[in-house]
């Protein structure tokens, strides 16, 4: 379909701005707000880059409002969280997504303090831990707009990219996010355009597909 194309080229494009020598590689997905598409998007990324061969981790880092769990059907317990206050190891939260090459991690338990776990020296040791065992990690990350979460997470990855959807958000609060993102130590990769209407793109045939 016009949707799974469009993912598959997003794969393209990530694959090429990333050094193919460097691996394996953490990547933050995250938006200037809410409701941006940001889970959909980092989950069809995920799902991509595992049905192109690479061990692929997502995990649903946004602590505050998770919605992985909803995405794959999964029992939300038992996940992040959990791993962050010290209640259990990474490969006894690690879930079967149900699709070849990619597991996932739900966000577990809630904790009162996300950004501090967040930031912490246990999520440290929880993304060394991963990057031994998968080719890609994926977080899906709170919005940056009104909490420091992902800025914080994309200091400790490798790379970020933005999600955006079409006509919701003014210019220069996604622009100020942007900024945001590549000032941390992770490569800013780009921007998703999201629920972008096709009669107002040019890309040829998908001008028949509302997506």
């Amino acid at each position: 379909s016009p949707v799974a194309e469009a993912y598959r080229h997003i794969r393209t494009e990530i694959l090429s701005l990333l050094p193919r020598d460097a691996a394996p590689k953490v990547i933050v997905i995250t938006s200037a707000e809410p409701q941006a598409g940001k889970t959909i998007t980092s989950a069809n990324i995920s799902i991509a880059l595992a049905q192109n061969g690479h061990k692929v981790l997502f995990i649903d880092a946004d602590l505050r409002k998770p919605q992985l769990h909803k995405v794959f059907n999964l029992d939300r317990q038992d996940g992040l969280g959990d791993y962050l206050m010290g209640k259990t190891g990474l490969k006894e939260i690690i879930k079967d997504a149900g699709i070849e090459n990619l597991k996932v991690i739900t966000a577990g338990k809630n904790v009162t303090n996300p950004a501090e776990v967040i930031g912490s020296k246990r999520m440290m040791d929880f993304i060394a831990e991963a990057k031994s065992l998968f080719d890609f990690v994926i977080f899906d990350s709170s919005p940056v707009i009104s909490v420091t979460d992902a800025v914080i997470l994309s200091d400790m990855a490798d790379a970020a990219i933005q999600v955006v959807r079409s006509g919701r958000i003014l210019a220069p609060v996604a622009i100020k996010v942007k900024e945001k993102l590549a000032n941390t130590k992770a490569k800013f990769l780009g921007v998703v355009l999201n629920d972008l209407k096709a009669e107002h793109s040019d890309y040829g045939y998908y001008h028949y597909y509302k997506y």
